[in-house]
């Protein structure tokens, strides 16, 4: 058997826990400051991720045009190879047919 005891009510949440604290006399003009101080925070912060998203999406438009500009490379590069064998093959012909005294062709 379990010691532990269960709780028998459910915990209320609340919408701001640290709400009593607004209500200090203290908190005042302290407290509007400190407000537009994360006011403040929060817009520099979404301007920093705004640029972070601008320069991912850069990043991510520059990787994109590196992926299509090694595709046509590769293409080319197999076009090039087919027209060096074709070319190798038509020597290698050429080669025999003129070792072998100029057969017909």
């Amino acid at each position: 058997m379990s010691t532990e005891s269960t709780p028998t009510s459910t915990p209320t949440t609340q919408a701001a826990p640290f709400a009593w604290f607004q209500q200090l006399p203290v908190m005042g003009a302290m407290g509007d400051a400190w407000r537009r101080a994360m006011g403040d925070h929060v817009a520099r912060t979404q301007a920093v991720a705004d640029q972070l998203a601008a320069v991912s999406a850069q990043g991510a438009a520059h990787t994109r045009t590196m992926i299509d500009e090694s595709a046509r490379l590769m293409h080319d590069s197999v076009a090039y190879m087919t027209t060096l064998q074709q070319e190798w093959q038509r020597l290698a012909v050429d080669t025999v047919r003129t070792m072998t005294g100029g057969a017909q062709k």
